[in-house]
């Protein structure tokens, strides 16, 4: 696995960043062994080889508002290559600002998509126990916080909405799929120490 990036300062309110993910590959063996009081099954084993992470591609801005803030925007590629799972772009913007007293307030966006390879469904090669398929199309993301960063500590309070576009199959050979709409509230407090 390789990592690399850049990051240009052209002027000292501009930052520009990209980088590069390389993907991984695993072989992976697993094994299967029971024992109960009256008998013992036969040892499993299941290989899987080669298999591969996504490879990721992120390009990134920021912008400093002085003293007081920064503004910022990242794309983000995920490449699949299992012919199985679709490759992810995701669009990300953000904006933080400083105020009084060490007060500060985040808002921050994120759109999340895939362009569906086909009519994909997964390819399983083994006995399962999936009641339905689901396969994600988009998602969205809004997120707000509110919080103080002191000498020594911090605090923040942030709200997180999702809402996810998703198709639904009953089952594998369905030829139509449904359309869901999955949407989630998160509440998180924070609190830390620093130096």
């Amino acid at each position: 696995m390789g990592n690399i990036g850049v990051i240009y300062w052209p002027l000292s309110f501009l930052r520009i960043g990209a980088s590069w993910i390389s993907p991984s590959i695993y072989s992976m063996t697993f094994i299967n062994h029971a024992k109960t009081r009256w008998n013992e099954t036969p040892v499993n084993s299941y290989n899987f080889s080669n298999y591969i992470t996504p490879m990721r591609s992120t390009a990134g801005i920021a912008f400093r508002l002085g003293n007081h803030g920064l503004i910022t925007g990242e794309y983000d590629y995920s490449h699949q290559f299992r012919n199985t799972i679709a490759d992810t772009h995701t669009i990300k913007a953000g904006l933080e600002f400083v105020g009084w007293n060490k007060l500060f307030v985040r808002l921050g966006y994120a759109y999340e998509f895939c362009w569906q390879r086909g009519t994909l469904m997964p390819q399983y090669y083994e006995t399962r126990t999936d009641t339905d398929f689901r396969r994600n199309r988009r998602s969205h993301y809004a997120t707000a916080s509110v919080g103080y960063r002191g000498r020594y500590m911090y605090v923040e309070a942030a709200y997180r909405f999702r809402l996810t576009n998703a198709d639904l199959l009953a089952y594998a050979s369905q030829s139509e799929a449904y359309r869901v709409d999955n949407r989630n509230h998160a509440v998180v407090l924070s609190l830390g120490w620093h130096n």
